[in-house]
């Protein structure tokens, strides 16, 4: 696996620890996407990757909740 970089909004830092390794290869292919062709500002970009993320895998929105609660 390559090297991930630590996402920069603290929001999205404390997401990506919850998900697989696919999960967060397709986090960062997101932010990159979003970022570079989108033109976002990579916080920005992150935040819509969360939201790419929890599109593609639903259930990891109850499991987030779930670790909240705790």
């Amino acid at each position: 696996m390559t090297h991930l970089n630590q996402p920069c909004h603290p929001v999205a830092k404390q997401f990506v620890l919850k998900l697989n390794a696919e999960q967060r290869e397709y986090f960062e292919e997101r932010a990159a996407i979003y970022e570079f062709e989108g033109g976002l500002h990579r916080e920005d970009a992150e935040l819509k990757a969360k939201e790419a993320v929890l599109k593609e895998w639903p259930d990891i929105s109850a499991r987030c909740s779930e670790v909240s609660k705790r």
